[in-house]
This record gives C-alpha cells, structure tokens and sequence, in this order.
C-alpha cells in the first residue's frame, strides 16, 4: 500500500471539512488569552482534536505519532509537525515557497539518543507537515523524513525541499470564520476555576 497515495486522496477528496478546521486554528491563533508558552501545548491539543474531527483521521497521540488513518483495514500512522509560516514566503531568491524553515521533528531531552538512533527508528508511516497561516499541507514517508533528519541544538531536526513531500490540493471553498461568540482561552480559564472551586469549603 502506498501510504502517501491514500493520505493524500482523503485530503484531497471533500471529505475533509477544511473550512471548518482552518477556522479553528485561525481562532486558536489568533486568542489572546494564549500566551505563555504553556499555552502553546493547550492550542496543539485543540488542534489535533480539530483535525480528527473534520477529517476521518483518529487522534491517537502515541510515541512517535499522532493519527491514525485506517484504509480497508490497514492503520496508516501519521506524524503531525505544525508552525506559523512554515515554508518561505517567496520573498527572497534563496528562499523559495517550496522550501521549509527548519523544525524540529525529535527531542534529546526526553530519550537519550543520537541522529542515528532516530534515523534507525520507524515510528511512523507519513510525516504531515502544515503551516497554519499559508494553510498548507505536505506529506512526507517515513523513509524519506528519516534521511533528512540533522542534529539540532537539542534534537534532530529537518527541512524540506521540493522533491522531498507531496503537497495535498486542499478543497476549500469560502475564507476562515472568526468566533465571536468564545475562546478556549477563557473557556479553560472558567473550567478551571470550576474544578478548583469543588476544592473550596463551604462557608
């Protein structure tokens, strides 16, 4: 089975509910309630939680993957890697749309290994990397992520050119819509404040 082939043909079809998802991120971003790096692992969820439900991926969030997408019984696992402005804007010569800023895809702190370790180590099946204000979505295998893996200041890291990923024709129709109506941030805030609040005697 060709993993990439079956990813990139649920993305592509209009199963997927993009609009929605987007919009989503777009809110999640743009909530200012967000703001320490904390944060930043709240808004991930949210987003994984946003991608399962409009699209028919099932988030697992497992070591070393994030999705399941399961065709005529085989799982596919897929990797998850997001950021603001992934790839170039194009400004620059050097600096194409078809090419990625680096990012990281492993970390030392939580395992005592090398770029070789992770090279040797099939934990997933397609890398998905979006860039969520370009609202794009490549996919990589596994193999090809693993040999483009480098030593970073405290994990291995990548960066992608063209030739290394598919990109997905995304099938959207109107822009983003903004909520107005909540945040998650003060959504959260208030969740929390309710549970605390269990804890607190009665006067």
């Amino acid at each position: 089975m060709n993993t990439i082939n079956e990813v990139a043909k649920h993305f592509e079809s209009d199963a997927p509910d993009w609009n929605s998802f987007f919009s989503i991120v777009y809110n999640l971003y743009g909530d200012k309630g967000f703001a320490s790096a904390a944060d930043n692992f709240t808004r991930a969820i949210a987003v994984e939680l946003g991608l399962e439900r409009c699209s028919l991926l099932k988030r697992v969030d497992q070591k070393g993957y994030d999705f399941i997408y399961t065709v005529d019984g085989v799982e596919i696992k897929i990797e998850l890697k997001m950021a603001k402005d992934m790839f170039f804007k194009g400004v620059m010569k050097n600096k194409p749309r078809t090419t990625t800023h680096e990012f990281k895809v492993k970390s030392f702190l939580s395992q005592t290994k090398t770029v070789k370790d992770f090279q040797k180590e099939k934990t997933f099946d397609v890398l998905m990397v979006m860039d969520i204000s370009q609202r794009r979505i490549v996919l990589v295998t596994d193999e090809r992520a693993r040999e483009l893996y480098t030593k970073g200041a405290d994990g291995a890291v990548m960066q992608l050119h063209e030739g290394d990923y598919y990109e997905c024709e995304l099938q959207m129709g109107s822009d983003v819509v903004e909520n107005t109506q909540a945040s998650l941030s003060n959504l959260y805030t208030e969740s929390m404040n309710n549970y605390l609040d269990t804890f607190q005697k009665s006067a």
